[in-house]
């Protein structure tokens, strides 16, 4: 996932020095959270979906769990030498793609970047980001706000339809870093999850079976009626 954020927290990962099981009273945050697919209908057709819909794998094997370790903390330790500089990572990462290493991309356009987390709280844990440098959604245009919040509820249409079992979509956005660069978090929940805020502090873990999980939910992305490729 290409991921943005002056805080590797909120970029789909933490480094060894966060955990990412808990937040702390203490930690500044601000955090909107909303249920971006309540009576929203699944497109397409739902029957349809229905035959297609992918299951993810929720267990990783220890080899997974090692490269994942390593890799984290290789990209923790690339992303606070940034940080140190004052150099936005994620406008590093979209230039050059060498910060967070190879990701799984739901769609690359003009305006947004949407891809996989690298460190999942669950499967299909997806950012949504803006690639134009801005702290928080504060600084869009009406225009822009509009264009970064349809992406946002299109992809959250998107792994409804394509991952079997995610009933809604939490949306995230968190922005208390120093060198925060604009992203959305859509984190889906699954049926027979407990519902509530901790959904947005779970553990996470290494992506799995990324090529066909992306894979799924970039056809129901691409397929929607009122998709529009910028």
């Amino acid at each position: 996932m290409s991921i943005g954020s002056a805080d590797p927290f909120e970029a789909g990962f933490d480094p060894p020095d966060v955990g990412g099981a808990v937040i702390s009273e203490g930690r500044r945050l601000r955090v909107t959270v909303s249920d971006v697919c309540d009576a929203v209908s699944v497109t397409p057709d739902p029957s349809d979906v229905a035959r297609q819909q992918y299951t993810p794998r929720t267990e990783a094997t220890a080899d997974e769990l090692a490269a994942w370790t390593q890799r984290r903390t290789a990209i923790g330790e690339r992303v606070a030498a940034l940080n140190e500089q004052g150099v936005c990572y994620q406008c590093r990462e979209l230039s050059d793609g060498g910060v967070l290493g190879p990701q799984f991309v739901v769609a690359d356009e003009t305006d947004v970047r949407i891809v996989l987390a690298s460190d999942p709280r669950v499967p299909g844990h997806t950012i949504v980001v803006w690639k134009q440098h801005v702290h928080d959604f504060t600084e869009l245009d009406d225009e822009a706000t509009a264009r970064l919040f349809t992406v946002c509820r299109n992809t959250a249409r998107a792994l409804r339809g394509a991952l079997s079992g995610a009933e809604r979509v939490y949306q995230v956005t968190m922005c208390d870093g120093p060198v925060n660069h604009l992203h959305v978090q859509l984190i889906p929940r699954y049926a027979g999850t407990p519902i509530g805020s901790r959904r947005l502090v779970d553990a996470r873990g290494p992506v799995l079976d990324g090529d066909r999980l992306v894979a799924a939910v970039r056809a129901v992305y691409q397929a929607l009626p009122d998709h529009q490729q910028a």
